[in-house]
């Protein structure tokens, strides 16, 4: 597969805790079969939202940016 990296600047950028993305992208990831997690950008500075469908049970989980990176 040819490797497609975007030209430009991007349309958000912001800064998490590392450590905390990680732990939360774990723990979402064992609910569905895929491992699929969706995520959710609404604006630089209000939290990205993960969700996770399992079928039966859904996830939802929210992560603040340390800031926005402009």
């Amino acid at each position: 597969f040819p490797v497609t990296i975007a030209k430009g600047e991007p349309k958000v950028r912001v800064l998490v805790n590392g450590a905390k993305m990680a732990e939360l992208l774990k723990v979402m990831a064992e609910l569905p079969r895929t491992g699929e997690i969706e995520l959710r950008f609404y604006d630089g500075m209000l939290p990205i939202e993960l969700r996770a469908d399992g079928g039966t049970q859904t996830a939802r989980g929210l992560i603040m940016p340390i800031r926005e990176d402009s």
